[in-house]
Parts: C-alpha cells; structure tokens; sequence
C-alpha cells in the first residue's frame, strides 16, 4: 500500500505544491505522512455528511478541493461542528488533504477540463503561472561532478516541466587558501591552491532547497563547499484559467444553452446580448473577477466563471465583453473527476481505491 507522503508527491507531480496562491491553505492539513492509505474519498468540500459518506466506506482519508482549514485556528472548540469534525479526523486517525488553487492552475487541472467540456480549441493559459525557486551554484572537481549532480536530482533538485536530472555546467579555476586547522580534499594547510573545477547550476523548488543543500554537504568530496542560492520565477506549462476558441462561431444564447445541459443549471446569470456572435471563450474556475482584465486583454467574447459583482457585470458591458455566471461550486465541481483520473492512472487499484463523494453537494444558495 502506498503511503500518505507518497500520495501527496503523486499530486505534487499533476498540481505542484508551490502553484497554490499565497493566501491559500493547500496541501496536507489532517494527518501523518508515513502512515499507509488503501482507500481515499474525493470531494469537493469536507462537511459531516461528506465524513460519514467515507466512515460508511472505511476510507483512510479524504482528499477535498477547498481548504476546510483555512484561517488560522486560534482555538479550538469541539462543541462546534467544526471542532467535531476536526476531532473525529484525528481521534479515527483519518487524514485530509485540500487540493485548492494548485489543481486551478495545474496544465491538465480544473480549468483544463472546463475548456474541454466547453469544447475550446487552441487552449492556452489566461494567466500563465511562475513558480518561486532557486537556483543553486556549486563548485566541484570534475571527478565528483557527476555523483554529486545525481545526488542532488535525488534530492529534488533539477526537475524542468517534464524532464528531471536538469543541470548546466562549465568549466573553470578555483582558489583557495586552506586555514592552518582545515583538512582539505586538494592541497595542504597555508598553501593558496588553483583547482581545476566545474560549476554545476540546478534549479530546485522551494521546498527541496533544504534537502538539496543537505545532498550537497553530504557528497561533495570538500571540506567547506561554495554554495550561491540564487531566487528566480519559474516560467511553467501551468496558469490560471484558459481562453481558447470556438470552432465556428456561435449565438450567446445558444452558448448559453449548452453550458445549463453541461452543469444543470437553470436559470443563468448573463450579461450581454444573447444575439451577439461570439468565437474566443474564456473560462475561470471558482472566484474569476480578477482575471476580467486579462479576458479583456486577450479579445475574449465572453468570460465564464463565478461569484461576479454588479459592478464586474456593469464594466464588462461597458467594455463589450460579455459574462456568463455558473455559481462557484458549478464550476468546480469536475475536481472530483480530474482528481480520479489522475490518481487511477499513478496507483492501480488493489493498491489505491478511490471512491467519488455521492453526498449531495451544490451552491450554498438558490433561487426560488
């Protein structure tokens, strides 16, 4: 059986940890990563009946798209549901791991999926993403270059996209002057020293930079090896939303039409004229007023997304760019699905079973 912290790295290879936005509270929240796990339940939030839906299942666990813990705890009362249910999860030793803006942005995630069923063509990010790294520049003899890149890649280290062990070196001097009390590799004590060597950069996400040094200090055939850790942005094949293009142009109202068939939803908050030809479609998964100014800039005809104000709807008339409101958990509610699939594809199911939430979940409103 595979491992919670094995479980967690599945994700972080489909929706990197560090895609998720600052304010956000995705990863692990409930739970010991080396415990094992044979059965999980998705869904899109956690709430009691969604736990009693996985006790009824015996799952280890459940992995849930909005963060149930998000604000910081201050306290914690276990009269209150909330309090409850982060005691059940806890006393039954049940983990629980919130999948949030990470999975937005992930290059097949939710917002993917949204083009797909929408039926986009030339499908591209609404906001491409960049991810907080480093770069780490070390220095090392050639004859232990190439174990100490391995140890490094081992480490997390060097992983571009889809490829792994990703290094540059080239070669050149180094100097140095051994202290009357240093033991070094190469040379001897108070003798200056001009070394043939190789600089090996490596680029390394955030959260490996402690384990990558860690290799370093463990396999570099020095002493004292030099070290430079430099902060860059990332460029990514992730991004928030998407905008792609229909492939023959379309009425707003027929438009419409089809995405109530695809989320079942009846009545649909618009803004435009349901007349109006449309051709360039953009789509944003949850709260998606942010992005507006890029559908704009982009030439979107119409933006679908959720939990848009009267004055989101007020300036996007006035700047011609239609709206199409299908609530908040409408739109994410395909997490389950993409979650699934990815899953089913890493762990063969005598070795993960994975169990879609049937509790009803929708809107927290409705119109009557």
């Amino acid at each position: 059986m595979p491992t919670l912290r094995q479980l967690i790295q599945t994700i972080d290879q489909f929706a990197p940890w560090e895609l998720a936005e600052s304010w956000d509270n995705s990863g692990l929240q409930v739970g010991s990563p080396e415990s094992q796990i044979h059965k999980v339940m998705l869904a899109v939030d956690f709430n009691q009946q969604v736990f009693d839906e996985g006790m009824a299942h015996q799952v280890d666990g459940y992995i849930v798209h909005h963060p149930f813990l998000f604000k910081p705890v201050k306290r914690l009362n276990l009269a209150t549901p909330f309090g409850k249910l982060v005691q059940s999860l806890i006393k039954l030793d049940k983990f629980l791991i919130s999948a949030h803006t990470n999975v937005d942005k992930a290059a097949f995630g939710i917002n993917h999926y949204l083009a797909q069923m929408l039926e986009l063509q030339d499908i591209e990010s609404l906001e491409p993403a960049t991810v907080p790294s480093r770069k780490i520049v070390t220095f090392v003899p050639e004859d232990a270059c190439q174990r100490l890149r391995e140890a490094m890649s081992n480490a997390g280290a060097g992983i571009i996209g889809d490829y792994s062990q990703c290094a540059f070196t080239v070669e050149g001097n180094g100097s140095f002057l051994p202290g009357q009390t240093a033991h070094p590799t190469i040379g001897t004590a108070g003798k200056l020293e001009i070394v043939s060597e190789i600089r090996l950069e490596m680029i390394v996400p955030l959260s490996r930079v402690s384990a990558v040094i860690k290799a370093i200090y463990t396999h570099h055939p020095y002493e004292e090896p030099a070290v430079d850790i430099y902060p860059i942005d990332q460029p990514t094949k992730h991004g928030l939303g998407r905008i792609g293009k229909l492939t023959n142009p379309q009425s707003l109202g027929l438009f419409c039409e089809k995405i109530k068939q695809l989320f079942q939803i009846d009545p649909l908050k618009i803004t435009g004229d349901p007349e109006r030809m449309i051709r360039t479609v953009a789509v944003c998964s949850g709260s998606g007023k942010s992005l507006i100014p890029q559908a704009l800039a982009k030439h979107a005809d119409v933006y679908v997304t959720a939990d848009l104000t009267y004055h989101d709807h007020l300036d996007a008339r006035e700047n011609g760019l239609a709206l199409v409101d299908v609530g908040h958990w409408t739109s994410e509610q395909v997490f389950v699905t993409v979650m699934a699939d990815h899953l089913k594809k890493i762990f063969p199911p005598d070795a993960l079973q994975i169990i879609k939430c049937t509790t009803i979940q929708e809107e927290p409103y409705r119109f009557i």
